[in-house]
């Protein structure tokens, strides 16, 4: 639990813009969840870690984590985790003007949402869809 202690405290100074104190707890977080050989806990977190540097601007290193998060879902074949990956790798591309890129990534987190229909996440994906456009 103590892990996911540090990314909901992690979540909330990304929310408030202090990203070293963010990133600080989820590499902390993710620290813990190495030791527990928890790979889909450590997807998750290398995207709160992403979401954080893309915030920063800091495209690079959010392209890093959201990959190493990408693969790992596909290790623990985590569709949704997959879906979400995608969208916020589109997210990053659109964020550099990558527009193809970003909308291959887009729709492919758009394919996987309406095969799991998940109504609220394929709303979303479409949003990012019109943002791109």
């Amino acid at each position: 639990y103590e892990a996911i202690a540090l990314k909901r405290i992690g979540w909330l100074y990304d929310q408030l813009g202090d990203y070293e104190r963010a990133n600080k707890h989820f590499f902390m977080a993710l620290a813990i969840e190495e030791k527990l050989f928890s790979k889909h806990e450590m997807a998750r977190t290398y995207g709160l870690i992403s979401w954080c540097f893309e915030h920063q601007s800091n495209r690079e290193q959010a392209l890093k984590f959201a990959s190493m998060g990408l693969e790992l879902m596909k290790q623990v074949n985590d569709k949704a985790g997959i879906a979400y990956m995608y969208n916020l790798l589109g997210m990053i591309d659109y964020a550099q003007f990558e527009y193809e890129r970003a909308l291959h990534y887009i729709d492919s987190a758009l394919h996987i949402r309406r095969l799991l229909a998940q109504e609220v996440a394929t709303a979303s994906t479409l949003e990012n869809i019109a943002l791109v456009y």
